[in-house]
């Protein structure tokens, strides 16, 4: 299985219905489409794609999904939030019928859930930042391979 985590792009810093509703600030919609289309560019052969319910992830899954062209909107998951453990997404992927799945969530998440799969190491993942994560199945616990951590600034020349 090959696992595809994006960062959700940069959003405004308060909302008045709180964290959660945080929206991407149109900077963060023009930085967003250019990651996802350098993403697209790799030919990964994304299938599905979970996020976190936070509405900044929302809406940079909802522009992966229109640059990938997938007919199926993407589907929320807690298991994606900034504080979840890593067994709870591996959990989620376990029942997942795919072979690569993109996954938009938020740090410190992506870095925890890269070094648990890798066997250890520190990990920072920018905004709109993309790490790719390999392993024969679903990676677990020291299970998977780190097979690419880009920076934004990297992909989007890549468009």
């Amino acid at each position: 299985m090959k696992l595809v985590f994006v960062r959700h792009a940069i959003a405004v810093e308060k909302h008045p219905d709180g964290d959660g509703a945080r929206e991407l600030t149109a900077e963060g919609r023009k930085k967003a489409l250019e990651v996802c289309r350098a993403v697209a560019g790799m030919d990964l052969g994304i299938e599905r794609i979970l996020t976190s319910p936070l509405q900044r992830s929302v809406q940079t899954a909802q522009i992966l999904r229109e640059v990938l062209k997938l007919p199926k909107a993407p589907e929320e998951t807690k298991a994606l939030l900034p504080e979840a453990e890593p067994q709870a997404l591996t959990a989620i992927l376990k029942s997942a019928k795919a072979e690569c799945i993109a996954l938009v969530g938020h740090e410190p998440h992506i870095s925890r859930y890269t070094a648990w799969t890798v066997g250890g190491g520190k990990f920072d993942v920018r905004k709109c930042g993309v790490v790719v994560l390999e392993g024969a199945g679903v990676p677990g616990a020291g299970q998977g391979a780190l097979a690419g951590l880009f920076a934004p600034r990297h992909l989007r020349p890549l468009v």
